[in-house]
């Protein structure tokens, strides 16, 4: 009796402990589950939460209780995986997560930063007023953390890492969560390509929110991995002689624990290599030419005033030695994904989305023999002059942008750039005189990997601009 009484006793023990086993790896499953949203970690598990859910191309808003989320992954036939990739925030305050009956403020604010058009009539909300209904919300110190992410966001978007990291430790001390359990581990992996799609090596990769350089490997493959904080803007940018600057831009606005980002990237060799000695006021090229204050570059389309001291390093001290100059001129049909799809800065809505389309784009690259990247700064700048290449596209609007160009519309510019003081003509004076099937003109900030709206003048109707150029726009902080 005693023996059957040990062996029921053993069984009993060994299915209590199964059992037990079995809720620990449930619980763990779930625990793990729980650690991959951070906000699990701050709300009573026991109140209902809802969340925007997509799947299948569809959205819907589902509500549930945190402690019975595996009855809702069921009933919703939800992998955890698929819940994880796909949830999106409700907004949160300093003591509650709030349900919503529509998309998250972060993301209403982040889809008004990044309207879907070209075109700035249809945007209701320009860069600028976002920002300035934010740094008021922000000054008002009433801590909605969706709006304190979009402002903290926003930083990063205009280049300011140093001064969002500053914010985003004042986000932590109201939202611990936030800083605790919150970094997004990213692998950024691609391959480097030339325009006629062979394989580039040892490219210089600068990791802009962490201000170092690594250097592409030889197989022409980069990888990287790095924790991120979510909500930040992740910027890399390449140096390689002879070759174009590109620039790889993320959003990592979604907080799932991991994530991968794989693109190619196309870099052009240059036309021109254009050889200048500094120290001895010496330059080697075919047409060139030293004034009393400047060299004088000519390519096939375009001519550069540089003056002497112009030509400074990052951290604006002039450059004395030797240098090389490289020169592209692009067209329509240069491969220039890597370069147009760079964050946009113009004066009518500050910061544009989905807006660069080129029909000829003057390049020019300054590196010294040991290949570090030098730089024109905007406060002393080269002039140039340059043609359109593309001038018959846009008279006969082939790309179904705006209107054909006319020559009234080239005799008006003309007319005002000799009646107006300076370079008179931006993408502002275009849009206020109702002339934007007019291209304006970009120039690339090569430091921060932004394209920048600089003003200009038409000479003649024979499609001959001038402007003020440069490849730094303001000193480094």
């Amino acid at each position: 009796m005693k023996k059957k009484t040990l062996l029921a006793s053993a069984i009993l023990a060994l299915v209590l402990l199964s059992a037990a086993y079995f809720l620990f790896l449930r619980q763990t499953g779930i625990n793990g589950l729980y650690n991959s949203i951070q906000w699990f970690d701050k709300v009573d598990r026991n109140k209902e939460v809802c969340l925007k859910i997509e799947k299948n191309n569809t959205t819907s808003m589902e509500c549930f209780t945190p402690n019975k989320i595996e009855d809702f992954l069921k009933e919703k036939d939800l992998t955890e995986k698929e819940f994880i990739d796909n949830f999106r925030w409700s907004s949160v305050t300093k003591d509650k997560i709030l349900t919503f009956d529509e998309e998250p403020l972060f993301y209403q604010l982040y889809d008004k930063i990044h309207p879907n058009t070209s075109n700035i009539k249809n945007v209701s909300e320009t860069y600028k007023d976002i920002k300035k209904k934010l740094e008021y919300l922000v000054n008002k110190n009433e801590w909605v953390l969706d709006e304190y992410l979009a402002y903290y966001y926003m930083k990063n978007l205009e280049w300011d890492y140093k001064e969002a990291e500053i914010f985003k430790n004042k986000i932590c001390t109201k939202f611990k969560f936030m800083c605790s359990k919150d970094l997004v581990y990213a692998v950024f992996k691609w391959k480097i390509l030339d325009d006629k799609k062979a394989p580039v090596s040892w490219v210089r990769i600068k990791i802009a929110w962490k201000d170092k350089e690594v250097l592409s490997q030889t197989n022409w493959e980069f990888y990287i991995s790095s924790e991120v904080s979510p909500y930040t803007k992740v910027r890399l940018l390449s140096v390689k002689d002879w070759y174009s600057d590109w620039v790889a831009d993320f959003d990592i606005i979604s907080p799932v624990r991991k994530q991968n980002f794989e693109r190619d990237f196309v870099i052009s060799k240059s036309d021109n290599l254009i050889k200048i000695d500094t120290n001895n006021l010496k330059i080697e090229w075919k047409w060139v030419s030293i004034s009393n204050k400047n060299y004088l570059i000519k390519t096939d389309w375009s001519e550069y005033r540089i003056p002497f001291d112009s030509i400074v390093k990052e951290n604006w001290a002039v450059f004395e030695w030797k240098l090389k100059v490289y020169t592209w001129e692009f067209n329509k049909s240069s491969d220039l994904t890597s370069l147009v799809n760079s964050d946009i800065f113009d004066e009518v809505a500050w910061y544009a989305w989905d807006l660069m389309k080129t029909f000829w784009m003057p390049y020019i690259m300054f590196l010294s023999e040991s290949w570090e990247k030098l730089h024109i700064l905007k406060s002393n700048p080269m002039i140039l002059k340059t043609r359109i290449q593309e001038m018959r596209a846009l008279e006969t609007n082939k790309d179904k942008i705006y209107e054909p160009l006319t020559k009234k519309d080239l005799e008006f510019l003309v007319s005002k750039s000799k009646e107006l003081w300076w370079y008179p003509i931006d993408r502002m004076f275009l849009f206020n005189n109702n002339i934007l099937r007019f291209p304006a003109f970009w120039v690339f900030d090569q430091y921060k990997g932004v394209w920048i709206n600089e003003w200009m003048k038409v000479l003649n109707t024979e499609w001959d601009w001038e402007l003020r150029f440069y490849t730094l726009s303001e000193k480094i902080k």
